[in-house]
């Protein structure tokens, strides 16, 4: 990782002083620009601001910062409000709703609903009430997105509210076609009520953690998703202060077929966000797919710039990921060959692109004393 990405965990996570000299080296230009495009902005701005470090920033910088951090609390304030329209509406319907991910966690695990960006506001409900669930959105005035299939998906088909805020409504916690088999029945039993968006529910934190690294490793491309890992992060803070916890969920993801994927998870908090795990993570013999895996997702999770990679090869390290992706949520082969053949000419395009381009720019010149 860069020096830069170190000094911004350092200040999202360590409880230790930052001296003021260090935040003076750092290019402010560079990591808010990459925070932004990383999620990253308004946390950032709000880790500065409980440790009065704003006054040394540069202008700019600072602006973009706080302009970020405004916006996104506002944005906030109207999801979680059409998120407690939504589970009234649902619950006055007998539907039973489950928080996922963003909405469950911006008020349950940060310390300011400014910090954390929302984007899709998700909702479990039992898969007996998918009907029902569909019928009270349509009727609340949310318009359906029928441009593809959702058959096979984990959610219905993406609605839409006045704003263009998108609300999706899940039965399960994985596409059909993924390698996990997580039973709805199981989460129900041991979901928590909310605290915050009564009589809504969350999922037990142990589930949380087992949702969060499916989204973030199978679900997502992992590359410039730190966002996603800090979840996982803030929910261990939280909620694991027993070190038995970690036990109990490596357990109960043995169940559902997650333990390589949350062991990944941790190993990541612990590599990227200087969070100290309290047991020996069992070392098993690593599959090449996964050694490769674990290179790329620990190079390229903290986006380009902020991240330990050159352009070109987080461009490549991304694309491999992308494939890794697309296997473990496809289970046709011909489309899986179909995807590889297709990837693979549009990335040696890509490279022959950038080798002529740098055939034309002419080698570099040197100046000899």
């Amino acid at each position: 990782m860069s020096a830069d990405f170190d000094r911004v965990i350092t200040l999202l996570f360590s409880e230790f002083p930052v001296p003021h000299g260090d935040l003076e080296k750092l290019n402010w230009e560079q990591i808010a620009r990459s925070s932004l495009d990383l999620r990253l902005a308004p946390m950032l701005y709000g880790a500065l601001a409980r440790r009065k470090l704003l006054a040394h920033l540069p202008p700019a910088p600072g602006l973009q910062l706080r302009t970020a951090y405004l916006s996104n609390l506002g944005h906030s304030i109207d999801c979680i409000s059409l998120a407690s329209q939504l589970v009234k509406l649902l619950c006055q319907s007998g539907v039973e709703v489950i928080l996922l991910k963003g909405i469950a966690y911006v008020q349950e695990i940060y310390d300011d609903v400014g910090e954390r960006v929302l984007g899709d506001l998700d909702l479990l409900v039992p898969p007996s009430k998918l009907a029902v669930a569909r019928s009270v959105l349509l009727e609340a005035g949310l318009g359906e997105e029928t441009c593809r299939d959702y058959s096979r998906h984990h959610h219905l088909a993406p609605f839409v509210a006045p704003g263009g805020r998108r609300v999706e409504i899940h039965h399960h916690l994985a596409p059909v076609a993924n390698p996990v088999r997580i039973e709805t029945d199981p989460l129900w039993n041991d979901s928590v009520p909310s605290a915050f968006l009564p009589p809504a529910r969350l999922l037990n934190p142990l589930d949380c953690v087992i949702h969060s690294s499916i989204h973030l490793i199978i679900n997502s491309a992992v590359s410039g998703q730190i966002y996603q890992l800090i979840d996982i992060r803030r929910l261990l803070s939280v909620h694991f202060g027993d070190p038995d916890r970690y036990n109990q969920l490596l357990d109960r993801a043995a169940g559902t077929g997650t333990r390589s994927y949350v062991e990944e998870a941790l190993r990541l908090c612990e590599s990227k966000l200087f969070l100290k795990i309290p047991l020996r993570l069992l070392e098993r013999p690593v599959p090449v797919t996964w050694r490769i895996w674990r290179h790329l997702a620990g190079t390229t999770i903290a986006g380009q710039h902020l991240g330990s990679v050159p352009p070109l090869k987080f461009r490549l390290y991304g694309e491999v990921l992308a494939l890794l992706h697309f296997f473990w949520n496809t289970s046709s082969l011909r489309s899986r060959i179909k995807y590889a053949i297709t990837k693979s000419v549009a990335l040696l395009c890509h490279l022959l692109l950038e080798r002529l381009r740098a055939s034309r720019r002419g080698p570099r010149k040197t100046v000899s004393s």
